[in-house]
């Protein structure tokens, strides 16, 4: 197998010589609101549910890229923010704790 790996060819290997079934789920997102614009989430409405100390866990959880931290943390957010929550997952998932530092920065100066 040659560089770059893709996902699918590595599972395709190791389903051919090891025997390995797979089942998919297909997973369900939320879609967003009917009246969503360019500014699609009310990030500032979500930061201001959460704790002033679970801000901080996330925005030190993203400095050091901790995914299992992350996760744990958005576990917290209430479902009436599923579609920010979604998307920060998502974010996790990409690997861009950038975006999530962006997003709390400001409010960790600030304490």
């Amino acid at each position: 197998m040659r560089k770059p790996f893709h996902t699918e060819a590595i599972f395709d290997i190791m389903a051919k010589h090891w025997g390995i079934l797979y089942i998919y789920q297909d997973q369900e997102l939320p879609s967003p609101p009917s009246n969503v614009t360019g500014e699609l989430l009310n990030f500032t409405r979500l930061l201001a549910a959460m704790s002033k100390k679970w801000i901080v866990k996330l925005y030190e959880a993203a400095i050091d890229a901790d995914w299992e931290l992350v996760f744990q943390l958005l576990e917290e957010i209430p479902e009436s923010h599923a579609f920010e929550l979604q998307t920060l997952r998502n974010w996790v998932m990409k690997f861009q704790f950038e975006k999530i530092l962006d997003l709390t920065e400001p409010l960790v100066g600030e304490y």
